[in-house]
């Protein structure tokens, strides 16, 4: 099915930033690990070696463009990456995923403008 237009750089950093911090030794109560906080189900359904950041890295995201594909808008699919995808309902998000969809959106949103920003400064000094 290959990657999903809605998964970008930004939305993958600000979901490594919700679920680590950027810490590559993370590890939760649950059990999952690193940048991306892999599950070891989840790790293992990959492939992945949830210890190895870039294979954590790599394992989020495609775990990440999984959701995206399956449910086709961001906030179900970050409801489903947090509480996974049987405990989204059809419409809506997962309550309990609420505050951490909301955590991630509003980091997407501040990273895509400061991305904006930078891309009208540059533009701005091409121009003079």
């Amino acid at each position: 099915p290959g990657k999903s237009p809605l998964l970008t750089s930004n939305l993958v950093k600000a979901v490594m930033n919700a679920e680590s911090g950027g810490n590559p030794n993370a590890l939760s109560p649950t059990g999952a690990t690193g940048l991306m906080q892999l599950e070891p189900m989840t790790a293992q359904g990959l492939g992945v070696n949830a210890h190895n950041p870039g294979q954590n890295l790599w394992g989020g995201i495609t775990y990440l463009n999984q959701q995206l594909q399956h449910f086709g808008n961001i906030a179900q699919a970050l409801s489903a990456y947090n509480a996974g995808p049987g405990a989204v309902p059809a419409q809506g998000i997962n309550g309990a995923t609420q505050g951490y969809v909301e955590e991630i959106l509003n980091e997407l949103k501040a990273l895509n403008a400061q991305m904006h920003n930078l891309s009208g400064l540059a533009n701005q000094s091409q121009a003079t």
